[in-house]
C-alpha cells in the first residue's frame, strides 16, 4: 500500500496540469494537492513504519564502562609484556601461537589475557631451553628483539607519574626526587596527543640493546660534531655519559617512533631526579640532533627546568 502511495505521488508531481500556489504566496510555484493553494506536504509516516534505530551497545563496551586510570595503564603494561615474551618465542618458534582465551571483554580481562599470553610464551621458551639451544627449531633467528621500550601508550584519562613505571618494573616508589644510585632514574616523555613513553639508565633491566645502540650512534655523532661538549680523549668521560641517562633514552625511543626525528613535536619530558652536570650540557645538542621539538623539562614536582644555551 505505501508503494502505491508513493507511485501516485510521483505520478501527480509530473502532471503538468496539477495545480500549484499562487505567486505573490510564501510557497508561491509549488506543487499543490487539490489547487487549494496549500502547497504539497510529504504524508506522515504510518505509526507503525519501521525506523533506523540506535544499534545496543554491549553491556561490558569499554567506550562505555570506562576503566580507572590505573586499571587502564596495568592493561597496557600487560601487553607489553606479553607481547616481549611471544616476540623472544618467535625467534626459535616462528609458527608458535598462545591459545585462545576465554576472558571476559573488559579491562581487567584483557590484563588477564594478556598475562595468560605472557605466561604461556615464557613455558614455551622454557621447554625450546630446556630441548638444548633453539630445540628442534636450531638457532635463533636473526631477526631483531621485540623494542619494548619504544612503544608509546594510548592517552589516558588521569595523569600518569614515574612511580606508575617503576611499580611495574619493581623499582623503588618515591615520595620525592631520587637521591641514591639504587633508586634509579624515570624519565616520563608525553606527546600534545598524550600518548606517552617512559626512559631508564642503561644500568637498568629495562635498558635495551636498541637503547644502547642509538645512544652509541648519537654519542660518535656528537663527538665529531661538537668537541667542544663532548670529551674527545675517552668516550667514557662525563658529559659523555648523559647519553645513557633516563632523560636521553625517552628522547631516543620516542625518536623510533618518528623516523629518528621528533622535528614538529610538542613534548613534555618529566623526570623523578635533578638533572645532572652531564645532561645540562648534553641534552641540548640531542635536542638540536634531533630536529629542534617543543620541549619542556619538569621536575618531579613540576617545576620547569631551563637548560642552557646551545653552544656553536
Amino acid at each position: 500500500m505505501v508503494a502505491l502511495e508513493r507511485c501516485a505521488l510521483l505520478e501527480r508531481r509530473f502532471d503538468p496540469q496539477q495545480p500549484r500556489v499562487p505567486a505573490g504566496n510564501g510557497d508561491g510555484g509549488q506543487w499543490s494537492d487539490d489547487g487549494s493553494g496549500e502547497p504539497l506536504r510529504p504524508k506522515p509516516a504510518p505509526v507503525n513504519a519501521r525506523t533506523p534505530a540506535t544499534p545496543p551497545r554491549r553491556v561490558n563496551d569499554p567506550s562505555r564502562i570506562r576503566a580507572p586510570a590505573p586499571v587502564q595503564l596495568r592493561s597496557q603494561f600487560a601487553a607489553i609484556d606479553a607481547r616481549a615474551a611471544i616476540a623472544e618465542v618467535h625467534r626459535y618458534d616462528p609458527s608458535w601461537r598462545p591459545a585462545a582465551s576465554l576472558t571476559p571483554n573488559t579491562t581487567e580481562g584483557d590484563i588477564a589475557r594478556y598475562q595468560g599470553m605472557r605466561l604461556a610464551a615464557e613455558t614455551r621458551l622454557r621447554e625450546i631451553t630446556r630441548s638444548g639451544f633453539g630445540g628442534n627449531s636450531g638457532a635463533p633467528s636473526p631477526r631483531a628483539a621485540f623494542d619494548r621500550g619504544s612503544v608509546l601508550f594510548q592517552p589516558i584519562r588521569e595523569s600518569v607519574d614515574t612511580n606508575h613505571f617503576r611499580v611495574w618494573r619493581g623499582m623503588p616508589a618515591l615520595e620525592g626526587p631520587a637521591t641514591s644510585k639504587a633508586e634509579g632514574t624515570v624519565a616520563l616523555a608525553t606527546l600534545d596527543d598524550g600518548s606517552f613513553l617512559f626512559g631508564v639508565n642503561s644500568d637498568t633491566s629495562d635498558y635495551t640493546e636498541r637503547d644502547r645502540t642509538d645512544a652509541d650512534a648519537m654519542r660518535a655523532a656528537l663527538v665529531l660534531e661538537k668537541p667542544k661538549v663532548m670529551a674527545t680523549d675517552n668516550l667514557g668521560w662525563i658529559p659523555n655519559n648523559a647519553l645513557y641517562h633516563a632523560e636521553v633514552t625517552s628522547l631516543l625511543r620516542l625518536a623510533r617512533n618518528f623516523n629518528g626525528s621528533l622535528k614538529g613535536q610538542k613534548i613534555r619530558l618529566k623526570i623523578d631526579r635533578k638533572l645532572c652536570y652531564s645532561c645540562e650540557q648534553v641534552l641540548p645538542e640531542v635536542i638540536q640532533k634531533l630536529g629542534s621539538p617543543d620541549l619542556t623539562i619538569v621536575d618531579f614536582l613540576d617545576q620547569e627546568i631551563y637548560l642552557p644555551r646551545l653552544r656553536p
